[in-house]
């Protein structure tokens, strides 16, 4: 039997890229006779196995658990934090002015429950101050590949990617570029049936998401290092009501060195600090306690 913290390296089939790869998994917990697996100590998933080895149970963060049954007619049972159809905003203690000019921004989960301390993947305080430096070159290098989620290569995609950066001089004007296309290029649909880049091109219609994963795909057309990443962003004004975060899509895009955010659903050349991303983790956790979950601004330097 496995201790915690063993390690199984195995070759799976990447279905993204249509590639094999190798995948570690290891023992992240044990209880009784069961031990949990997962990719990373922090990852998202957890898959639970019995003392054979059979998957019994699938832990997906604090959102949703599904259990293997003896008959199948007996189905799967969900959590009730499985539902998704409340996405609403996540308050915050005051309104933040003039988002574009901040240098530095803070902000502090917490909750009168104390719910978010019940999730360790949900971190209590999150920072933005700029763009980073991409951490290795793998990495970007990835962000150029065309994919099936990503389909750079096809031949209507790239062309119509290459018309719209045809005036620019730079990588950063590329990127500036394509988030006006894709900004002006689709019409923003809220709770949109999810769907492929192609299919989006062929609807014009589409939430965040949607525009995020076009843009990834439109900046590897054009050999940009792009990728979508997901998190949550500050909503203002009297269409959003009260001032709070929500989930929300965008993109980083690599140049010279450090990955910098562009948002094409809200027009913004230079995501404002205002974005945070988080971990598919995260967001799990995110969602499960975003009734109990508050937020107050604890720095915000302009």
């Amino acid at each position: 039997t496995p201790r915690r913290g063993a390690k199984h390296s195995a070759q799976v089939v990447d279905f993204d890229q249509l590639a094999t790869r190798t995948e570690e998994w290891r023992v992240v917990a044990q209880v009784g006779d069961e031990l949990a697996v997962s990719k990373s100590a922090n990852a998202a998933a957890q898959v639970w196995l019995d003392s054979t080895m059979a998957p019994v149970r699938m832990q997906l963060g604090p959102l949703l658990t599904l259990r293997a049954v003896d008959q199948p007619a007996a189905g799967l049972r969900g959590s009730e934090s499985a539902a998704f159809e409340d996405m609403r905003v996540v308050p915050v203690d005051q309104a933040i002015q003039n988002q574009t000019a901040l240098r530095r921004l803070v902000v502090e989960l917490y909750s009168d429950t104390d719910v978010a301390s019940r999730f360790d993947a949900l971190r209590s305080r999150l920072t933005a101050d700029g763009s980073y430096a991409v951490a290795d070159a793998e990495s970007a290098q990835n962000a150029r590949l065309p994919t099936v989620r990503y389909p750079a290569d096809h031949i209507r995609l790239a062309k119509m990617a290459r018309l719209a950066v045809a005036d620019a001089r730079s990588d950063r004007e590329r990127a500036a570029l394509l988030g006006t296309f894709v900004h002006h290029f689709l019409d923003y649909e809220d709770a949109a049936k999810p769907q492929g880049v192609l299919d989006t091109m062929r609807s014009r219609t589409g939430d965040c998401t949607e525009f995020a994963d076009v843009y990834t795909a439109f900046a590897r057309a054009v050999g940009l290092a792009a990728r979508t990443v997901v998190g949550i962003a500050y909503r203002a004004g009297p269409d959003n009501g009260s001032p709070g975060f929500a989930l929300h899509a965008w993109n980083e895009v690599a140049i010279d060195g450090h990955w910098h955010g562009v948002d094409p659903t809200w027009h913004q050349e230079t995501a404002d600090l205002t974005h945070f991303v988080l971990s598919d983790a995260e967001v799990l956790a995110f969602i499960a306690a975003r009734h109990q979950l508050r937020l107050r601004v604890i720095e915000a330097v302009y």
